[in-house]
């Protein structure tokens, strides 16, 4: 009988159930921020939040934010830290500017409506994927994940 697998030690595999683990979780987080942020935003704010604006500001920050998290983990080695770094850096905080400002030229109604909501869920979701991606890099089987930090940080 093979040991039960742990998620806290299946969230630091580099394996494909580990990166759709920490996928999954992802969205989970930033599902549960878009809620929150919209019955936030219609108890605070005077503009109640649509069903419709809310997807919209899920799938703004959402699809980003998962795409830097997967950037953050491929290609594999050493050779390609710095190419891994800059693909998640932008898809982390380029991609969401670039569809709020085509939102923005396109449909301004919409955007004034959830701008609220778009800071918050962004905010949430960018700690949340880098906290993952990080967390990734904890331990692994012979210190491989940390030689690659030590060695872009020297």
């Amino acid at each position: 009988m093979s040991p039960p697998i742990q998620t806290k030690s299946l969230l630091r595999q580099d394996d494909l159930p580990g990166m759709l683990l920490r996928a999954l979780l992802l969205t989970a987080i930033i599902g549960l921020t878009t809620f929150l942020a919209a019955v936030l935003q219609s108890a605070v704010i005077d503009t109640p939040a649509t069903p419709i604006n809310a997807l919209v500001v899920f799938l703004t920050i959402w699809f980003p934010m998962i795409l830097g998290l997967l950037a953050s983990e491929l290609p594999r080695g050493e050779e390609f830290i710095f190419i891994r770094m800059g693909g998640a850096t932008f898809c982390r905080t380029g991609m969401p500017l670039l569809v709020i400002l085509l939102l923005r030229y396109s449909i301004p109604d919409l955007v004034d409506q959830v701008v609220f909501m778009i800071v918050f869920v962004y905010a949430v979701g960018f700690i949340a994927s880098v906290l993952l991606s990080v967390f990734r890099l904890g331990r692994s089987p012979g210190g491989q994940n940390l030689s690659e930090v030590q060695s872009a940080i020297h």
